[in-house]
């Protein structure tokens, strides 16, 4: 390569590469070939110079054209470089090597160094991704090294090679139209294919000279010629002569239309295209037999493309062309009648005992009958309703079992006789069980056993593949499915419908994505939405589900972060197993993916990562081994990466020495798609190769399609063994027999019958996953949650927030349930007006509205509270990249936020900001400029309502983060080059290759081991309520031996008056004697039932010896070292409460295991500085309670927990605190600057003064006797005495007495009023203190007649008796607000309910009098469904009750009528059923309710299917015969 040429490369790539950041496609750098290609010759796409959009496994190695490899995954805009050196200048013609499913025009083009395009390739269906066709055209080309670039500006194909052939001849001209016979003048025009050719040419039959004329225009022909041309061009040779002769006729047409089928009888709907020779013409045509116009008129129809017959036709078509009369008319006729039945198994396969044949149709809604005795089936036969087992007694003389089948209905006429013949063999076994696994393996050929290591496509419409049937053997193939965030299926799969004759939708829930789910810390919650999961992927028909995935958080960057759970592997592996076993508890099973360490997206097709043997089982494999041991999922799919040299798809230590030798791992193993690898665990050698190497390693499923060839090269080579082949299939046959498929689990066609349910489900996810990172007190109450005055809604977010991540994350869910953010406020919202800024026409920079400072100030002027949403998108493919507007805000996002947030502190309202994504954006540069901070993840199918339900009160966030917020993604804290803001940030996000040289220092263990602050720190939330920890408690304080246990316990208790949930973490604190430890470890965590204000809980957890060990690289062993270990309870890494100790006494050696994963090149790991500490948390457990009007008093000390582990008093220095935060009762903080660190302590102050507290319920009801409990809260000294006044409603309630609230109260006065007061006088023998103590009991009855009303009880008055002194003390009140609820009489709607339900049950389907049409009670059903609905609605009116009762009765009365009887059919209204009645229905045969004459023709659809087929006919000819 020359310098010059060099210099631009490096200079182009530089400037690429920069364009690319900026725009934020992923640019790949990966020179594939450093010397210059010659031209001519051939130039393979795979040996490019650079890339540009592509990322993966866009290498493909199919078996392709020219023996390469080939480029694929395509998408517009993506382009390929390649360095040439072209031999001389000139024209040269250009053969592209391509595959394409579907054709295109200008696909790509192939440019010159300056971006001119050479020439565009378009690129025609091939009939398959590997199916290869060559495309020619022609380039002009300058000599000597330089760059050309394939362009993409379309999709849809695969590029394998270029052949470049230098021109010494000028292409031979064409012309249009051809010649030919022609009625009018004709205007031709010549071309060459030849860059930059002259054409010469005659009319008068003589050849053509460079004398003669020049083409430059068309030329026109009117009497009969002979043009000849010639192409002519400088440095080549002249073409040959074209000779093309026009003859004028004026009788001349148009050749007449073809049709692609001929007449004649077809099954189901035939798809006719129409083509005629005649040049630049047009075709028209009629379906209805009349004959067609040449223009579009009546029922004359332009051809267009292809013709839909579903019915039987007569199709009529005429060609209009230039210079032609019409055509004559090309008449074809089609007799449609339903599609042939069709069998799983082909007739000549030899059978056993118990094989399953399944006959299916191509038309939708025919039923089948069938024959097993050789007479042709009528519909009199026996109904296929299932799989056909077949057994010996089938069999006749010659051992042939024949089954012969017709597909009837649909609305189509029976179809032809289908005849299936197999020979039985009663010694052949079918896979029928586990136990029948080892005898079919047998009976297997090595081409079978082959066949299942590859992947195929499943069953169920839209899954990502499966695994292979064969029939034969019994042995069907199933259906896998994306993804990690709900089932990607086909929303609406062509050719189904349901039993109401509507498109088939199936539409799955869209559950919120993984960092989410981990963020709840909820296990139980998580295994109730696997049920719920597995429950949907059984009604649809799906065996396995490709997730959830376990990887780490390494960095924040991944663009699959969202589907991953955590920096943690405790809390993945917890997360990830439980959702495993809610799924596979139903029946379905889950894939565990992607092992392992699949980090990045970016070049994450064989990325070489290197990475510790301690960091890989600590870290990277811990979530997968949780997962494994605990919930053991089906399946596990390995990653597309390498590990330390060897793809983790060919790595037989990582798959079968520790996945399944050390965890137990039960079921098998599949690559990603694709994900086959390049590194073998073994050294070259003959036959090892990529799929061989599969095998051996006991990767048991290659996907999407495996390699039958090159399995079969290992196996003739003896690198692997049939035995090896047979472990394989076996794995596999052992999942088959557990699948719905092999149970025969049909698809549905039905509505998802579990989408209410399931969304409720899926809303507790999301409201359990919201991480509050923030709730600043304004104006004197907290900014969340809105209660009063109108919010504002900014940010183009608002209106479109993200529901999961792309890619394998997306869900094809049911979008009529989705509800925006602005709508769902509305929804819930009672407090005032939602003010939604999108709509208010403000000004839009960067795709973000950008009001003015005086259009600000107006808006806020308005409302009470301003809710700006911020949104990312990440996803598979690529990662987020550290650019504004990805990773860090837009510079009009800073803008918005910089406006929003000073206006509203100057008018002294909240500012709120929801943050909708699935990994974190920068925050540290704008956190302080909002008052509350929500993180709502990528909520799913509940989009808005959940964020709505916690941005006003209605549900209380209790998410804790389970990914590290760090300040940061590139610099250094402090400008130590040693402490990055991100550890990983400095081997992240290359494709050439990727060391981890944290090591184990991960998340928050490098945060607490580095000393490096963070934005916000794993395990942080807070929420609505406030939680007190005390009583940590351990069942021993030593760990004797490797089967000791300690349980850990801590008493939890709500101290605010907003019921909630409180995460507790469990972390430990380990020696580091022969190797590092982190400062504390996750060791357990529980989250808490809903604490009501004031109630307590207690929460354990266990430790065992596995928990506590190290990974011990030298002896490949787990090791718990001896020394002190220190347990903390905490509410987040960093707010640590409680802290206890325990000793283990001397080493112990948990477990040895294999010496494997060895790095294959030096790791420079980072390691903390031992000799220099300092403070990694503060225990925040400082409660102080002091009178009101009593300022508290603080400690000088606050106990600190250093990068070592110790623990030590250090001195803080507390805010000041103002007299009027302890006046009166309550809670606050004060927070305090610890010495030699940022971080800062916190005090919790309850203020206390004597109380008077009222209990009693929400709501009653009319005539109800309710309870209203008194107590007196922070009593510090005795009392003994007390005198209270209450204040009620008397026209609401009526006074019924008090009692005491035990037996030392006396009651000495109860003296109602008539005006709502009730005095009460009590003496307390012994006295009564403390911070809440029940007196009294009041009842009151509420009146009858009162309803739909809202009323307050409140203390009047309290004064307490105080010794010893006998002082008067005046206690502080407080009121109880109920609601008397609208009663609604439901008994009339539940008799009828009652009635209904019973006489649905009791209905019978069928065709005889008595019974009952399957339309007709399928719409019963409903019917009972609606009232039932309204009858369990808590929130239903008297009136819509009435209403659902007049409904349901009318629904009765009509169901009773529908009853068929011997009338039923009568439709001539004669004496009985009768031929007349067979006429109407044959007249309107064929109608169904899309047509446009079904109001008439309804009459004839005898059992309401809503369409006219052949089960009418056969209704009433059954009547006539009878």
């Amino acid at each position: 390569m020359n310098k010059k040429l060099r210099k631009f490369l490096s200079a182009f790539l530089s400037i690429t590469f920069l364009f690319t950041v900026f725009t934020g496609t992923i640019f790949i750098q990966t020179a594939q070939a450093d010397e210059a290609r010659p031209i001519p010759g051939r130039i393979e796409a795979e040996d490019f110079t650079s890339v540009y959009g592509f990322s993966g496994n866009f290498i493909e190695t199919n078996a392709n054209a020219s023996g390469g490899k080939d480029i694929g995954y395509v998408s517009a805009g993506y382009y390929l470089t390649y360095l040439v050196n072209v031999a001389k200048s000139g024209s040269y013609e250009v053969t592209f090597t391509y595959a394409a499913q579907s054709s295109n025009t200008d696909s790509f083009s192939l440019r010159d160094s300056e971006g001119n395009v050479l020439c565009r390739v378009s690129t025609p269906a091939t009939g398959g991704w590997t199916t290869w066709r060559t495309v020619t055209t022609y380039a002009e080309l300058t000599a000597g090294e330089q760059i050309l670039t394939i362009y993409c500006d379309k999709a849809g194909y695969n590029i394998d090679c270029m052949d470049f052939i230098s021109l010494t001849e000028v292409a031979t001209p064409t012309i249009l139209p051809p010649p030919g016979t022609y009625a009018l003048p004709v205007n031709v025009t010549l071309t060459t294919k030849t860059p930059g050719a002259s054409i010469y040419y005659t009319l008068d039959g003589t050849d053509p000279t460079k004398t003669s004329n020049l083409y430059e225009s068309a030329v026109t022909i009117s009497s009969n010629t002979v043009l000849k041309a010639i192409g002519i061009k400088e440095g080549l040779e002249d073409s040959d002569i074209a000779s093309f002769s026009y003859i004028f006729d004026e009788n001349a047409k148009a050749a007449a239309p073809i049709a692609s089928r001929e007449s004649g009888s077809y099954g189901g709907t035939q798809s006719v295209t129409l083509s005629t020779t005649s040049y630049n013409a047009k075709i028209y045509y009629t379906t209805d037999g009349t004959d067609p116009e040449t223009s579009v008129t009546g029922s004359t129809k332009q051809y267009s493309s292809a013709i839909s017959i579903s019915t039987s036709t007569t199709l009529k078509a005429i060609t209009v062309a230039e210079s032609l009369k019409p055509s004559d008319i090309a008449t074809y006729t089609y007799t449609i009648t339903a599609v042939a039945p069709t069998a799983n198994m082909t007739s000549g396969t030899v059978i056993g005992e118990g094989t399953q044949i399944t006959l299916s149709s191509g038309t939708s809604g025919a039923s089948i009958y069938y024959t097993i005795d050789g007479s042709d089936p009528t519909t009199e036969s026996t109904l296929y309703s299932g799989p056909i087992i077949l057994s010996g007694a089938m069999a006749d003389s010659s051992n042939n079992i024949v089954i012969k089948a017709v597909a009837v209905g649909g609305g189509y006429a029976a179809s032809s006789i289908s005849t299936f013949t197999y020979i039985f063999d009663p010694d052949f076994v079918t896979l029928t069980d586990e136990a029948s696994i080892d005898k079919v393996i047998s009976e297997m050929t090595l081409a079978e056993k082959i066949s299942l290591l590859g992947g195929r496509s499943g069953r169920l419409a839209g899954s990502a593949g499966g695994t292979v049937a064969i029939p034969r053997l019994g042995i069907p193939g199933t259906s896998l499915s994306d993804g990690p965030a709900g089932i990607r299926i086909t929303l609406r799969p062509s050719g189904f419908t349901d039993s109401q004759g509507n498109q088939t939708v199936r539409a799955a829930t869209w559950w919120p994505n993984g960092a989410a789910r981990a963020s709840t810390w909820n296990t139980a919650l998580e295994e109730q939405m696997g049920i719920a999961w597995g429950k949907e992927m059984y009604f649809f028909g799906n065996d396995l589900l490709l997730g959830p995935g376990a990887n780490i958080h390494r960095h924040i960057l991944n663009g699959r972060d969202f589907e991953y759970y955590s920096e943690d592997p405790l809390l993945s592996g917890k997360t990830g197993a439980a959702e495993v076993r809610g799924i596979q508890s139903e029946g379905v099973g889950a894939t565990i993916k992607h092992y392992a360490a699949n980090n990045q997206e970016t070049g994450r097709n064989n990325l070489p990562t290197t990475i510790s043997k301690r960091a890989l089982r600590e870290i990277y494999l811990k979530s997968f081994e949780y997962v494994i041991r605990e919930s053991q999922p089906w399946a596990v799919m390995t990653a597309y990466n390498q590990i330390n040299g060897v793809s983790t798809a060919q790595d037989y230590a990582l798959i079968t020495k520790i996945l399944r030798d050390e965890w137990g791992f039960e079921g098998f193993v599949m690559t990603d798609w694709g994900g086959q690898g390049n590194a073998s665990y073994w050294p070259a050698q003959a036959g090892n190769n990529a799929y061989s190497s599969l095998v051996k390693a006991g990767n048991d499923v290659c996907e999407p399609r495996g390699n039958a060839n090159n399995v079969m090269a290992g196996l003739q080579a003896g690198f692997i063994t049939e035995e090896d082949i047979d472990a394989c299939v076996r794995r596999i046959l052992q999942y088959i027999i557990k699948t719905p498929s092999f149970k025969g689990q049909p698809l549905s066609t039905e509505p998802n019958p579990y989408a209410d349910e399931n969304e409720a489900i899926a809303f507790n996810v999301s409201v359990e996953s919201m991480v509050l990172l923030k709730n600043n007190t304004v104006g004197g109450k907290p900014a969340l949650p809105i209660t009063s005055g109108n919010i504002a809604t900014i940010g183009n977010a608002t209106s479109s927030l993200v529901l999961g991540g792309t890619g394998s994350g997306s869900v094809n869910a049911d979008s009529s349930r989705f509800v925006q953010i602005v709508p769902a406020l509305r929804n819930i919202y009672k407090g005032g007006e939602i003010i939604d800024a999108t709509t208010l026409g403000y000004a839009q920079v960067s795709g973000e509205m950008q009001p003015t400072e005086a259009q600000m100030t107006d808006l806020v002027n308005q409302v009470g509270s301003v809710v700006l949403t911020i949104k990312r998108t990440s996803g598979e493919g690529s990662d987020v990249r550290a650019t504004k507007g990805a990773y860090y805000l837009s510079d009009a996002e800073q803008d918005l936020i910089d406006l929003a947030s000073r206006i509203c502190r100057q008018a002294g309202k909240p500012f709120i900001v929801v943050l909708n994504m699935g990994t974190f954006v920068e925050m540290e540069s704008w956190k302080d400029k909002a008052d509350a901070i929500l993180l709502v993840w990528e909520p799913g199918i509940v989009v808005g309502k959940p964020i709505a339900a916690v941005l006003t009160g209605a549900a209380n966030p209790s998410g804790k983060l389970s990914t590290t917020i760090p300040i940061d993604v590139q610099g250094y804290y402090n400008d130590d080059p040693t402490k990055p803001y991100a550890p990983a940030q400095d081997n992240f996000g290359t494709s050439s290759g990727v060391t981890y040289n944290e090591g184990i220092y991960v998340g928050y263990r490098y945060y607490d081991a580095f000393n490096v602050p963070v934005s916000y720190e794993f395990g942080y939330g807070i929420n609505y309520s406030v939680f007190e920890y005390s009583n940590l408690q351990l069942s021993s304080t030593t760990f004797d031996d490797v089967d000791s246990t300690i349980e850990i316990s801590v008493d939890i208790k709500n101290i605010s008056q907003v019921p909630g949930k409180e995460i507790v973490q469990f972390y430990v604190g380990a020696p580091g004697k022969s190797m590092p430890k982190p400062v504390k470890e996750l060791k357990g965590f529980v989250k808490t039932d809903v604490l009501a204000g004031g109630e307590s809980q207690t929460v354990s957890t266990a430790l065992d010896a596995m928990l506590l060990a190290s990974f011990d690289e030298a002896r490949s062993a787990w090791v718990v070292e001896p020394g002190t270990y220190k347990v903390y309870a905490a509410a987040s890494s960093k707010d640590i409460r409680q802290v206890a100790t325990f000793t283990v006494a001397e080493e112990l050696v948990v477990e040895t295991v294999n010496d494997v994963l060895a790095p294959n090149k030096t790791i420079n790991e980072f390691k903390p500085d031992q000799s220099q500490t300092a403070i990694s948390s503060i225990i925040n457990n400082i409660n102080i309670s002091t009178p009101a009007g009593v300022a508290p008093v603080l400690p000088p000390v606050v106990q600190a927990i250093y990068t070592d582990g110790s623990l030590k008093d250090v001195p803080v220095t507390w805010d000041s605190i103002e007299p009027s935060d302890y006046e009166n009762a309550g809670r606050f903080k004060v927070y305090g600057t610890v010495a030699d660190s940022s971080l800062k302590a916190v005090a919790n102050i309850k203020v206390t003064a004597p109380t008077a507290v009222l209990t009693a319920p929400d709501s009653v009801k009319p005539g109800d006797t309710f309870t209203v409990g008194i107590s007196l809260d922070y009593i510090l000294q005795d009392v003994y005495a007390e005198d209270i006044t209450l204040n009620y409603d008397p026209v609401v309630l009526d006074f019924v007495e008090v009692t005491p609230a035990n037996e030392n109260i006396k009651i000495l006065k109860q003296d109602p009023s008539g005006t709502g007061t009730l005095r009460i006088i009590a003496a307390n023998i012994g006295g009564v203190t403390g911070d809440s103590t029940p007196i009294l009991n009041v009842s009151f009855k509420v009146k009858e007649g009162i309803n739909s009303v809202s009323s307050d009880i409140s203390v009047l008055t309290a004064k307490l008796g105080v010794m010893p002194e006998g002082t008067v003390a005046e206690a502080a009140v407080t009121s109880k607000t109920f609601v008397v609820e609208i009663v609604v009489d439901k008994s009339a709607l539940e008799a009828a309910i009652n009635e209904a339900q019973n006489l649905y049950d009791n209905a019978v389907v069928g065709t005889d009098n008595g019974c009952y049409w399957q339309a007709d009670k399928t719409a019963f059903g409903a019917a009972i469904a609606e009232a039932k609905a309204v009858y369990t609605d808590p929130n239903a009116s008297q009136s819509e009750v009435d209403d659902a009762t007049a409904a349901l009765n009318a629904a009765i009365a009509a169901f009773k009528a529908s009853v068929i009887t011997a009338e039923t059919g009568n439709l001539n209204d004669s004496t009985g059923i009768d031929v007349g009645d067979l006429a109407i229905i044959a007249y309107y045969y064929g109608a169904d309710s899309t047509g446009e004459n079904w109001a008439e023709a309804k009459i004839a659809d005898i059992n309401k299917d809503n369409k006219v087929d052949i089960e009418d006919l056969a209704f009433i000819a059954n009547r006539i015969s009878n």
